[in-house]
């Protein structure tokens, strides 16, 4: 709720001390501890502090791919915060190659039907055909 009022600093305040329980009591790894690091870097963006929240998603990345492996839904879900990232910095060719990584391990994991599949093929397609209208692919 804070984050929708814009309360970024009250939000990440919350976001903090969350993590700081769910480190405690979960431990460092545990996807819940994971899945609340990623909402830490998402509040850290929209105050401006881009290289500290991709540096973050970077390392839940890296965490969750080494714990969970690399096509869990929520190591999934810490590639789609990293190109979301990229995405408000325009940094399209990154954006593609995460969603169709993206895209590819829903695939295999739930198959083409699923909607959150669908989702990220759609992302891709949106992207690369904005890119090549504006001749910048």
């Amino acid at each position: 709720m804070l984050n929708k009022q814009g309360k970024y600093i009250d939000t990440e305040a919350m976001n903090r001390q969350m993590l700081e329980i769910k480190e405690e009591v979960l431990g460092k790894t545990h996807p819940f501890t994971l899945i609340t690091i990623n909402n830490l870097a998402l509040v850290l963006d929209r105050q401006g502090k881009y290289i500290n929240a991709k540096a973050i998603n970077r390392q839940t990345l890296k965490i969750s791919e080494e714990v969970l492996g690399k096509t869990h839904p929520n190591t999934l879900t810490s590639v789609y915060c990293l190109v979301y990232l990229f995405q408000e910095k325009q940094k399209y060719k990154e954006v593609l190659l995460l969603y169709y990584k993206v895209y590819i391990n829903y695939n295999l994991l739930l198959d083409s039907e699923y909607l959150i599949t669908k989702a990220y093929i759609n992302y891709y397609f949106i992207i690369l055909n904005s890119l090549q209208e504006s001749n910048k692919i």
